[in-house]
């Protein structure tokens, strides 16, 4: 998947960190302190944006809600047509990805949520999430 954007292969929504021009990552900011590990990766931003975790499990106690204006600035700047959470890895879903994937729902653009876990589809069904959000399987 490739794009003509700034973001590079690996930029990242750092956490109370000032980007690192020579490192690719981008300029947004998460919430946690800067001794946490970098945690949601913009893979691709454009028409598609694409953000994911890579591969690692989602820290039940990690406040996802500080990346959501970070998310909308992403789908204004590139005039986002559909956005997706890459999920691959990820066995657990903390309530707070569900609240952060409905309010980028709000933004108007189609959501998508790449390779859910069993449990991942599950809980999309319980909170009847599935219902608005594009749950599939696609090759990394």
């Amino acid at each position: 998947m490739t794009d003509e954007n700034d973001w590079g292969d690996e930029s990242v929504l750092s956490d109370d960190e000032p980007p690192d021009p020579s490192s690719g990552d981008s300029s947004v900011v998460g919430g946690d302190p800067p001794s946490a590990a970098r945690l949601l990766k913009v893979y691709e931003a454009g028409k598609v944006t694409v953000v994911g975790f890579g591969g690692r499990e989602i820290p039940e106690d990690h406040n996802l809600a500080h990346y959501r204006s970070e998310i909308i600035d992403l789908i204004r700047e590139h005039s986002c047509e559909e956005f997706a959470f890459d999920l691959s890895g990820i066995r657990f879903v903390p309530s707070g990805i569900l609240g952060l994937i409905a309010s980028v729902r709000n933004e108007g653009v189609r959501v998508s949520v790449y390779n859910p876990s069993p449990d991942v589809r599950e809980a999309f069904q319980v909170t009847q999430l599935e219902r608005v959000v594009d749950l599939r399987d696609v090759e990394t």
